[in-house]
């Protein structure tokens, strides 16, 4: 991955590559850079009224990503990247989420009465489980399938699932978003149980994986494949690379 000097102007998914840390930072800043990830970094802060440039000092602060390491997302094909999804991030939340939803049932069920935020966190978490299953389901039989004949150089219908997909992915980011206020940022109560503990430390933490997985997606795989399918679709060749080099990382960009 190669890396370009970084300002307050640049695209605030670019500091998720250049500085893995800096996805925590982000998170707990509610900078969204899943869905606005091609924005400015200055103008997302401005509209939080955060100072752009302490934010800036805050997510360079950690070590950079180096070559060849997992934040090299652009060096895989588009088969490799969706072979890479399904094996990480996919098979991951097909563990975690049923577990989380066996733990978050106990403490529902232990603070029904006088506790409304725990109750109203159930319901948000349940339903993004079961829209996260749906969600996977499309993506693995319909979407990714479609996205491996890209790289054969051809094109099915496949504008309509990318947006779907998008459009799904925000309401994903808008429940992690409500779960992280209902629980003031994840924070146990003094009294909070062990199995409440717990939850709150397993949905924190699936937080932080799911936004990666959808930055992955929305701001690398997809811009990809809708300027592949502009592409073919009008007749012109990709891009030269030579033989066995990794694939362009200037894709990225739709």
């Amino acid at each position: 991955m190669t890396q370009t000097a970084l300002t307050e102007s640049s695209a605030v998914s670019s500091f998720v590559e250049a500085y893995p840390a800096a996805v925590a930072a982000l998170i707990r800043l509610d900078i969204d850079f899943c869905g606005q990830g091609d924005r400015p970094l200055n103008s997302l802060c401005a509209e939080l009224g955060l100072d752009a440039a302490a934010t800036m000092r805050e997510l360079t602060s950690g070590d950079e990503a180096g070559e060849g390491t997992e934040n090299d997302w652009h060096a895989l094909s588009n088969t490799g990247m969706v072979d890479y999804l399904v094996a990480t991030h996919h098979r991951h939340l097909k563990r975690e989420l049923p577990r989380l939803q066996g733990i978050m049932d106990a403490v529902a069920h232990a603070l029904a009465a006088g506790h409304p935020d725990v109750r109203e966190l159930d319901l948000v978490f349940s339903g993004l489980h079961k829209e996260i299953n749906e969600h996977l389901y499309k993506e693995e039989e319909i979407l990714f399938p479609a996205i491996r004949t890209v790289d054969s150089g051809r094109v099915p219908p496949m504008r309509a699932p990318l947006l779907v997909m998008l459009e799904e992915h925000y309401h994903a980011s808008e429940a992690l978003r409500r779960m992280r206020r209902l629980t003031a940022g994840y924070a146990p109560p003094p009294d909070a149980s062990r199995h409440h503990r717990a939850l709150l430390k397993g949905l924190e933490a699936l937080e932080y994986d799911l936004r990666l997985h959808i930055h992955k997606e929305n701001n690398v795989l997809f811009p990809r494949i809708f300027s592949a399918v502009e592409r073919i679709e009008a007749g012109t060749p990709p891009p030269y690379r030579p033989q066995n080099s990794p694939a362009d990382s200037s894709a990225g960009s739709p």
